[in-house]
Protein backbone atom coordinates (compact mmCIF):
# COMPACT_ATOMS: atom_id res chain seq x y z
CA UNK A 1 0.00 0.00 0.00
CA UNK A 2 1.29 3.44 -0.88
CA UNK A 3 0.57 6.96 0.28
CA UNK A 4 1.84 10.02 -1.50
CA UNK A 5 2.14 13.52 -0.06
CA UNK A 6 1.76 16.26 -2.65
CA UNK A 7 2.99 19.69 -1.61
CA UNK A 8 1.92 22.84 -3.42
CA UNK A 9 2.69 26.52 -2.94
CA UNK A 10 -0.10 29.07 -2.89
CA UNK A 11 1.55 30.81 -5.83
CA UNK A 12 3.36 28.05 -7.70
CA UNK A 13 5.82 29.02 -10.41
CA UNK A 14 4.90 27.57 -13.82
CA UNK A 15 6.85 24.40 -14.53
CA UNK A 16 6.95 21.53 -16.95
CA UNK A 17 4.47 18.85 -15.88
CA UNK A 18 5.80 15.46 -14.85
CA UNK A 19 4.08 12.15 -14.45
CA UNK A 20 4.20 10.35 -11.09
CA UNK A 21 6.46 7.73 -12.64
CA UNK A 22 9.03 10.43 -13.38
CA UNK A 23 9.19 11.70 -9.78
CA UNK A 24 12.13 10.16 -7.86
CA UNK A 25 11.45 8.24 -4.63
CA UNK A 26 14.81 9.00 -3.07
CA UNK A 27 15.67 12.37 -1.52
CA UNK A 28 16.45 14.77 -4.37
CA UNK A 29 17.02 18.48 -4.82
CA UNK A 30 14.66 19.74 -7.51
CA UNK A 31 15.70 22.47 -9.93
CA UNK A 32 13.70 24.54 -12.41
CA UNK A 33 14.38 27.22 -14.98
CA UNK A 34 13.76 30.76 -13.67
CA UNK A 35 14.63 32.99 -16.63
CA UNK A 36 16.86 32.66 -19.65
CA UNK A 37 19.38 29.90 -19.03
CA UNK A 38 19.68 30.43 -15.27
CA UNK A 39 18.93 27.38 -13.14
CA UNK A 40 18.05 27.84 -9.45
CA UNK A 41 16.89 25.40 -6.75
CA UNK A 42 13.12 25.61 -6.18
CA UNK A 43 11.91 23.82 -3.15
CA UNK A 44 9.12 23.44 -0.57
CA UNK A 45 10.09 21.26 2.42
CA UNK A 46 13.18 20.38 4.41
CA UNK A 47 13.81 16.97 6.05
CA UNK A 48 15.40 17.45 9.48
CA UNK A 49 17.76 15.46 11.66
CA UNK A 50 16.59 15.98 15.25
CA UNK A 51 18.33 15.22 18.54
CA UNK A 52 17.40 12.61 21.14
CA UNK A 53 17.85 13.32 24.86
CA UNK A 54 18.68 10.33 27.06
CA UNK A 55 17.49 11.13 30.58
CA UNK A 56 17.07 8.55 33.35
CA UNK A 57 13.27 8.90 33.34
CA UNK A 58 12.94 7.91 29.67
CA UNK A 59 11.55 4.60 28.44
CA UNK A 60 14.10 1.88 27.65
CA UNK A 61 14.99 0.72 24.15
CA UNK A 62 12.15 0.22 21.70
CA UNK A 63 9.55 0.69 24.42
CA UNK A 64 10.27 4.39 23.84
CA UNK A 65 8.26 6.18 21.17
CA UNK A 66 11.21 8.59 20.95
CA UNK A 67 13.61 5.78 20.07
CA UNK A 68 11.20 4.19 17.59
CA UNK A 69 10.56 7.48 15.80
CA UNK A 70 14.27 8.26 15.55
CA UNK A 71 15.30 4.78 14.41
CA UNK A 72 12.51 4.55 11.84
CA UNK A 73 13.44 7.83 10.20
CA UNK A 74 17.24 7.53 10.61
CA UNK A 75 18.78 4.14 9.70
CA UNK A 76 22.10 5.18 11.26
CA UNK A 77 20.53 5.51 14.72
CA UNK A 78 21.12 2.48 16.96
CA UNK A 79 18.65 1.67 19.76
CA UNK A 80 20.11 -0.09 22.80
CA UNK A 81 17.72 -2.16 24.94
CA UNK A 82 19.29 -1.00 28.22
CA UNK A 83 19.41 2.71 27.35
CA UNK A 84 16.71 5.26 28.19
CA UNK A 85 15.34 7.48 25.42
CA UNK A 86 13.43 10.41 26.89
CA UNK A 87 12.94 13.29 24.44
CA UNK A 88 13.07 14.11 20.74
CA UNK A 89 13.71 17.83 20.20
CA UNK A 90 12.43 19.45 16.99
CA UNK A 91 13.44 23.09 16.78
CA UNK A 92 16.31 25.55 17.11
CA UNK A 93 17.00 25.66 20.86
CA UNK A 94 20.81 25.84 21.26
CA UNK A 95 20.86 22.86 23.63
CA UNK A 96 19.81 20.46 20.86
CA UNK A 97 19.17 22.28 17.56
CA UNK A 98 17.86 20.41 14.55
CA UNK A 99 20.07 20.02 11.50
CA UNK A 100 19.34 19.58 7.81
CA UNK A 101 19.25 15.85 7.13
CA UNK A 102 20.95 16.15 3.76
CA UNK A 103 24.14 17.92 4.83
CA UNK A 104 24.15 18.43 8.62
CA UNK A 105 23.89 22.22 8.43
CA UNK A 106 22.26 23.64 11.60
CA UNK A 107 18.68 24.67 10.92
CA UNK A 108 19.32 28.01 12.65
CA UNK A 109 22.07 28.91 10.17
CA UNK A 110 19.92 27.91 7.23
CA UNK A 111 17.02 30.03 8.50
CA UNK A 112 19.29 33.05 8.84
CA UNK A 113 20.19 32.70 5.16
CA UNK A 114 16.59 31.99 4.07
CA UNK A 115 14.53 34.09 6.46
CA UNK A 116 11.48 34.47 4.22
CA UNK A 117 10.50 30.83 4.80
CA UNK A 118 9.63 31.76 8.41
CA UNK A 119 6.62 33.84 7.43
CA UNK A 120 5.25 37.00 8.99
CA UNK A 121 3.91 35.22 12.08
CA UNK A 122 7.23 33.65 13.13
CA UNK A 123 9.87 36.19 12.18
CA UNK A 124 12.06 36.65 15.25
CA UNK A 125 14.97 39.05 15.73
CA UNK A 126 17.43 36.15 15.83
CA UNK A 127 15.76 34.33 12.89
CA UNK A 128 15.07 31.17 14.87
CA UNK A 129 11.88 29.33 15.71
CA UNK A 130 9.89 30.82 18.62
CA UNK A 131 8.49 27.38 19.48
CA UNK A 132 10.05 24.04 20.40
CA UNK A 133 8.32 20.77 19.46
CA UNK A 134 9.06 17.58 21.39
CA UNK A 135 8.16 13.94 21.84
CA UNK A 136 8.51 12.62 25.41
CA UNK A 137 8.59 8.93 26.41
CA UNK A 138 8.15 8.71 30.19
CA UNK A 139 8.94 5.59 32.19
CA UNK A 140 9.66 7.26 35.53
CA UNK A 141 8.13 10.41 36.98
CA UNK A 142 9.67 13.75 36.10
CA UNK A 143 10.35 16.25 38.87
CA UNK A 144 7.66 18.35 40.52
CA UNK A 145 8.36 21.60 38.72
CA UNK A 146 7.16 24.84 37.19
CA UNK A 147 8.35 27.08 34.38
CA UNK A 148 8.88 30.83 34.83
CA UNK A 149 7.08 33.63 33.06
CA UNK A 150 9.08 35.94 30.81
CA UNK A 151 9.98 38.48 33.50
CA UNK A 152 11.12 35.85 36.00
CA UNK A 153 13.01 33.91 33.34
CA UNK A 154 15.01 37.02 32.43
CA UNK A 155 15.90 37.64 36.07
CA UNK A 156 16.82 34.00 36.81
CA UNK A 157 18.98 33.81 33.70
CA UNK A 158 20.78 37.03 34.60
CA UNK A 159 21.40 35.91 38.19
CA UNK A 160 22.16 32.20 37.61
CA UNK A 161 22.89 31.47 33.94
CA UNK A 162 24.55 28.20 34.93
CA UNK A 163 21.17 26.91 36.21
CA UNK A 164 18.66 28.83 34.09
CA UNK A 165 20.11 28.65 30.59
CA UNK A 166 17.95 31.12 28.67
CA UNK A 167 15.82 34.23 29.37
CA UNK A 168 12.59 32.91 27.88
CA UNK A 169 9.31 31.80 29.39
CA UNK A 170 8.03 28.27 28.81
CA UNK A 171 4.27 27.82 28.54
CA UNK A 172 3.60 24.36 27.12
CA UNK A 173 0.84 22.17 25.73
CA UNK A 174 0.92 18.38 25.85
CA UNK A 175 -0.99 15.90 23.66
CA UNK A 176 -0.98 12.24 24.64
CA UNK A 177 0.26 9.70 22.10
CA UNK A 178 -0.50 6.82 24.47
CA UNK A 179 -2.27 6.56 27.83
CA UNK A 180 -0.72 9.30 29.97
CA UNK A 181 -0.48 10.13 33.68
CA UNK A 182 0.57 13.41 35.21
CA UNK A 183 -0.02 15.88 38.01
CA UNK A 184 -0.91 19.50 37.42
CA UNK A 185 -2.41 22.49 39.22
CA UNK A 186 -3.44 22.54 42.86
CA UNK A 187 -6.52 20.64 43.89
CA UNK A 188 -9.47 22.61 45.23
CA UNK A 189 -8.96 23.72 48.82
CA UNK A 190 -11.79 21.56 50.18
CA UNK A 191 -10.18 18.48 48.63
CA UNK A 192 -6.78 19.29 50.15
CA UNK A 193 -8.46 19.79 53.53
CA UNK A 194 -9.94 16.29 53.22
CA UNK A 195 -6.47 14.90 52.59
CA UNK A 196 -5.07 16.75 55.59
CA UNK A 197 -7.75 15.13 57.76
CA UNK A 198 -7.35 11.66 56.27
CA UNK A 199 -3.53 11.54 56.32
CA UNK A 200 -2.16 12.62 59.72
CA UNK A 201 1.44 12.26 58.54
CA UNK A 202 0.84 14.76 55.74
CA UNK A 203 -0.83 17.12 58.21
CA UNK A 204 2.10 16.81 60.60
CA UNK A 205 4.59 17.81 57.91
CA UNK A 206 2.47 20.80 56.85
CA UNK A 207 1.96 21.88 60.44
CA UNK A 208 -1.22 22.46 62.40
CA UNK A 209 -1.26 26.22 61.91
CA UNK A 210 -1.14 26.01 58.12
CA UNK A 211 -3.70 23.17 58.05
CA UNK A 212 -6.19 25.11 60.17
CA UNK A 213 -5.66 28.28 58.11
CA UNK A 214 -6.35 26.40 54.88
CA UNK A 215 -9.62 25.00 56.23
CA UNK A 216 -10.68 28.48 57.30
CA UNK A 217 -9.95 29.81 53.80
CA UNK A 218 -12.41 27.45 52.08
CA UNK A 219 -15.13 29.68 50.65
CA UNK A 220 -13.18 32.86 51.40
CA UNK A 221 -12.02 35.41 48.83
CA UNK A 222 -9.71 34.36 46.03
CA UNK A 223 -6.82 36.26 47.58
CA UNK A 224 -7.32 34.65 51.00
CA UNK A 225 -7.45 31.20 49.45
CA UNK A 226 -4.19 31.76 47.56
CA UNK A 227 -2.47 33.11 50.68
CA UNK A 228 -3.50 30.09 52.74
CA UNK A 229 -2.49 27.64 50.01
CA UNK A 230 0.90 29.29 49.62
CA UNK A 231 1.48 29.10 53.38
CA UNK A 232 0.60 25.41 53.44
CA UNK A 233 2.75 24.53 50.42
CA UNK A 234 5.69 26.52 51.78
CA UNK A 235 5.39 24.79 55.15
CA UNK A 236 5.28 21.39 53.44
CA UNK A 237 8.34 22.05 51.27
CA UNK A 238 10.40 23.69 54.04
CA UNK A 239 9.57 21.28 56.89
CA UNK A 240 12.38 19.89 59.03
CA UNK A 241 14.18 17.00 57.30
CA UNK A 242 13.95 14.73 60.34
CA UNK A 243 10.21 15.39 60.63
CA UNK A 244 9.70 14.64 56.95
CA UNK A 245 11.68 11.41 57.17
CA UNK A 246 9.82 10.05 60.20
CA UNK A 247 6.37 11.01 58.95
CA UNK A 248 7.08 9.71 55.45
CA UNK A 249 8.10 6.33 56.85
CA UNK A 250 4.90 6.06 58.88
CA UNK A 251 2.85 7.26 55.91
CA UNK A 252 4.24 4.61 53.57
CA UNK A 253 3.83 1.83 56.14
CA UNK A 254 0.18 2.74 56.51
CA UNK A 255 -0.44 2.99 52.75
CA UNK A 256 1.22 -0.38 52.18
CA UNK A 257 -1.00 -2.01 54.79
CA UNK A 258 -4.11 -0.38 53.32
CA UNK A 259 -3.19 -1.54 49.83
CA UNK A 260 -2.72 -5.12 51.01
CA UNK A 261 -6.18 -5.09 52.61
CA UNK A 262 -7.93 -3.33 49.72
CA UNK A 263 -10.57 -5.44 47.97
CA UNK A 264 -12.04 -3.02 45.44
CA UNK A 265 -10.57 -0.59 42.98
CA UNK A 266 -11.44 3.08 43.59
CA UNK A 267 -10.13 6.57 43.02
CA UNK A 268 -8.73 6.49 46.54
CA UNK A 269 -6.95 3.25 45.69
CA UNK A 270 -5.53 4.70 42.46
CA UNK A 271 -4.14 7.67 44.39
CA UNK A 272 -2.65 5.37 47.04
CA UNK A 273 -0.95 3.21 44.40
CA UNK A 274 0.41 6.31 42.68
CA UNK A 275 2.03 7.55 45.88
CA UNK A 276 3.54 4.11 46.59
CA UNK A 277 4.88 3.99 43.03
CA UNK A 278 6.47 7.43 43.34
CA UNK A 279 8.05 6.42 46.63
CA UNK A 280 9.55 3.32 45.00
CA UNK A 281 11.01 5.48 42.23
CA UNK A 282 12.37 8.12 44.63
CA UNK A 283 12.98 6.50 48.03
CA UNK A 284 12.92 8.93 50.92
CA UNK A 285 11.51 11.79 48.85
CA UNK A 286 8.53 13.52 50.44
CA UNK A 287 7.49 14.45 46.92
CA UNK A 288 5.57 11.17 46.81
CA UNK A 289 2.93 13.03 48.90
CA UNK A 290 2.51 15.76 46.29
CA UNK A 291 -0.51 13.99 44.71
CA UNK A 292 -2.38 15.02 47.87
CA UNK A 293 -1.86 18.63 46.74
CA UNK A 294 -1.94 18.44 42.94
CA UNK A 295 -4.57 16.99 40.62
CA UNK A 296 -3.93 13.47 39.33
CA UNK A 297 -4.39 13.76 35.57
CA UNK A 298 -5.03 10.81 33.24
CA UNK A 299 -5.48 11.19 29.50
CA UNK A 300 -6.09 8.92 26.54
CA UNK A 301 -4.25 9.21 23.22
CA UNK A 302 -5.35 12.33 21.36
CA UNK A 303 -6.26 14.35 24.46
CA UNK A 304 -4.27 17.37 25.59
CA UNK A 305 -3.79 19.92 28.36
CA UNK A 306 -2.21 23.34 28.75
CA UNK A 307 0.33 24.24 31.40
CA UNK A 308 0.91 27.96 31.73
CA UNK A 309 3.82 29.71 33.38
CA UNK A 310 4.19 29.45 37.16
CA UNK A 311 1.97 26.36 37.45
CA UNK A 312 3.11 23.23 39.35
CA UNK A 313 3.14 19.94 37.48
CA UNK A 314 4.90 16.61 36.99
CA UNK A 315 4.63 14.03 34.23
CA UNK A 316 4.38 10.45 35.50
CA UNK A 317 4.12 8.01 32.59
CA UNK A 318 3.26 7.69 28.91
CA UNK A 319 4.28 9.08 25.53
CA UNK A 320 3.32 12.65 24.74
CA UNK A 321 3.78 15.44 22.20
CA UNK A 322 4.76 18.82 23.61
CA UNK A 323 4.85 22.24 22.03
CA UNK A 324 6.26 25.12 24.05
CA UNK A 325 8.05 28.41 23.85
CA UNK A 326 11.69 27.87 22.90
CA UNK A 327 13.12 27.46 26.39
CA UNK A 328 14.64 24.86 28.71
CA UNK A 329 14.01 26.67 32.00
CA UNK A 330 12.78 24.39 34.79
CA UNK A 331 12.39 25.19 38.51
CA UNK A 332 12.35 21.90 40.47
CA UNK A 333 11.40 21.06 44.05
CA UNK A 334 10.83 17.29 44.43
CA UNK A 335 11.11 13.84 42.84
CA UNK A 336 14.52 14.58 41.37
CA UNK A 337 18.23 14.12 42.06
CA UNK A 338 18.84 17.49 40.37
CA UNK A 339 19.11 20.93 41.95
CA UNK A 340 16.00 21.94 43.91
CA UNK A 341 15.15 25.62 44.03
CA UNK A 342 12.45 25.54 46.68
CA UNK A 343 12.54 29.25 47.48
CA UNK A 344 12.05 30.30 43.85
CA UNK A 345 9.26 27.83 43.18
CA UNK A 346 7.32 28.68 46.33
CA UNK A 347 7.42 32.37 45.42
CA UNK A 348 6.67 32.02 41.70
CA UNK A 349 3.51 29.87 41.74
CA UNK A 350 0.12 31.46 41.05
CA UNK A 351 -1.63 29.27 43.66
CA UNK A 352 -4.71 28.98 41.52
CA UNK A 353 -6.64 25.81 42.26
CA UNK A 354 -9.21 23.63 40.59
CA UNK A 355 -9.64 20.77 38.15
CA UNK A 356 -7.53 21.06 34.96
CA UNK A 357 -9.25 21.07 31.59
CA UNK A 358 -8.61 18.11 29.30
CA UNK A 359 -8.77 19.29 25.69
CA UNK A 360 -9.94 17.30 22.68
CA UNK A 361 -9.08 19.97 20.14
CA UNK A 362 -11.34 21.83 17.73
CA UNK A 363 -12.34 20.02 14.55
CA UNK A 364 -11.83 22.09 11.43
CA UNK A 365 -13.06 19.21 9.25
CA UNK A 366 -13.31 15.43 9.39
CA UNK A 367 -9.53 14.98 9.18
CA UNK A 368 -7.93 17.66 11.34
CA UNK A 369 -8.22 18.79 14.95
CA UNK A 370 -6.46 21.92 16.18
CA UNK A 371 -5.21 22.49 19.72
CA UNK A 372 -4.88 26.23 20.40
CA UNK A 373 -3.67 27.19 23.89
CA UNK A 374 -3.80 30.91 24.69
CA UNK A 375 -0.16 31.69 23.87
CA UNK A 376 1.61 32.82 20.71
CA UNK A 377 4.21 30.04 20.61
CA UNK A 378 1.86 27.05 20.77
CA UNK A 379 -0.57 25.53 18.29
CA UNK A 380 -0.74 21.94 17.02
CA UNK A 381 -2.75 20.36 14.21
CA UNK A 382 -3.41 16.61 14.34
CA UNK A 383 -4.40 15.18 10.97
CA UNK A 384 -5.41 11.66 9.94
CA UNK A 385 -6.07 10.66 6.34
CA UNK A 386 -7.50 7.39 5.03
CA UNK A 387 -7.99 6.39 1.42
CA UNK A 388 -7.31 7.91 -1.97
CA UNK A 389 -9.20 11.22 -1.83
CA UNK A 390 -6.63 14.06 -1.66
CA UNK A 391 -6.63 16.05 1.57
CA UNK A 392 -4.90 19.43 1.81
CA UNK A 393 -3.53 20.73 5.08
CA UNK A 394 -4.32 24.38 5.69
CA UNK A 395 -1.79 26.94 4.53
CA UNK A 396 -0.26 29.01 7.33
CA UNK A 397 1.26 32.46 7.55
CA UNK A 398 3.99 30.90 9.70
CA UNK A 399 6.44 28.10 9.10
CA UNK A 400 5.77 24.79 10.81
CA UNK A 401 7.35 21.50 11.79
CA UNK A 402 5.57 18.34 10.73
CA UNK A 403 6.09 14.96 12.44
CA UNK A 404 4.80 11.70 10.94
CA UNK A 405 3.25 9.93 13.95
CA UNK A 406 1.63 7.01 12.14
CA UNK A 407 1.90 5.41 8.73
CA UNK A 408 0.58 2.47 6.76
CA UNK A 409 2.59 1.67 3.64
CA UNK A 410 5.28 3.59 1.76
CA UNK A 411 4.84 7.37 1.74
CA UNK A 412 6.32 10.10 -0.36
CA UNK A 413 6.00 13.87 -0.38
CA UNK A 414 5.91 15.64 -3.73
CA UNK A 415 5.83 19.40 -4.40
CA UNK A 416 6.14 22.08 -7.01
CA UNK A 417 9.03 24.29 -6.01
CA UNK A 418 9.57 27.78 -4.58
CA UNK A 419 12.22 29.92 -6.30
CA UNK A 420 15.44 31.09 -4.73
CA UNK A 421 15.69 28.91 -1.61
CA UNK A 422 18.39 26.27 -1.35
CA UNK A 423 18.11 22.69 -0.05
CA UNK A 424 14.35 22.40 0.43
CA UNK A 425 13.13 19.29 -1.37
CA UNK A 426 10.17 18.56 -3.62
CA UNK A 427 10.23 14.78 -3.24
CA UNK A 428 10.83 13.10 0.11
CA UNK A 429 10.30 9.48 1.03
CA UNK A 430 8.77 9.47 4.50
CA UNK A 431 8.73 7.12 7.46
CA UNK A 432 7.16 7.09 10.90
CA UNK A 433 9.16 9.60 12.90
CA UNK A 434 10.11 11.67 9.85
CA UNK A 435 10.41 15.38 10.68
CA UNK A 436 9.93 18.07 8.03
CA UNK A 437 10.31 21.83 8.16
CA UNK A 438 7.47 23.39 6.10
CA UNK A 439 7.87 27.04 5.01
CA UNK A 440 5.10 29.58 5.41
CA UNK A 441 2.36 29.69 2.74
CA UNK A 442 2.93 26.06 1.67
CA UNK A 443 -0.02 23.70 1.31
CA UNK A 444 0.49 19.99 1.91
CA UNK A 445 -1.83 17.63 0.03
CA UNK A 446 -2.03 14.05 1.33
CA UNK A 447 -3.25 11.28 -0.94
CA UNK A 448 -3.42 7.55 -0.31
CA UNK A 449 -2.71 5.14 -3.16
CA UNK A 450 -5.30 2.63 -1.92
CA UNK A 451 -8.60 2.75 -0.08
CA UNK A 452 -7.11 1.42 3.17
CA UNK A 453 -3.94 3.53 3.13
CA UNK A 454 -3.52 5.70 6.25
CA UNK A 455 -1.31 8.49 7.53
CA UNK A 456 -1.22 10.53 10.75
CA UNK A 457 0.80 13.71 11.20
CA UNK A 458 1.27 16.32 13.92
CA UNK A 459 2.13 19.85 12.84
CA UNK A 460 3.48 22.46 15.27
CA UNK A 461 3.45 26.20 14.62
CA UNK A 462 2.65 29.55 16.20
CA UNK A 463 -0.89 30.54 17.15
CA UNK A 464 -2.19 33.19 14.71
CA UNK A 465 -4.92 34.25 17.15
CA UNK A 466 -2.43 35.44 19.78
CA UNK A 467 0.11 38.21 19.10
CA UNK A 468 3.67 37.63 20.33
CA UNK A 469 4.50 39.25 23.65
CA UNK A 470 7.74 40.56 22.21
CA UNK A 471 9.29 40.68 18.80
Amino acid sequence: RNLSFRISSKRPTPRRSRSRAQIPWRHTLATARESGSHLAPRVNMLPLDCSVQQYAWGKPGRESRVAKYKASSDPTFSVEADESYAELWMGTHPKAPAAIAENGEPLTEWLQANSRVLGTDTLEENLSLPFLFKVLSINKALSVQAHPDKSLAERLHAERPDVYKDPNHKPEFGIALTDFEGMCDFRGLAEIVEHLEKHPEFRSICGEEAAVALKSAVGASDGEQKTALKSLFSAFMNADDALKASQLSAFLDRLTAEESAAEEDSEEGALRRLMLRLSAQFPGDVGCMVPLLLNYLRMEAGQGFFMGANKPHAYISGDILEIMACSDNVVRVALTPKYRDVETLVEMLTYESGVPTIENGTEIDGNTRVFSPPVYECEVDLTSVVGTSPYTLRALDSCSILLVTGLSGAVRAVAPAMPGISLLQTSVQLAVGQVLFIPAKVEVAITGASDDAEASVARAHTNPAVPPARR
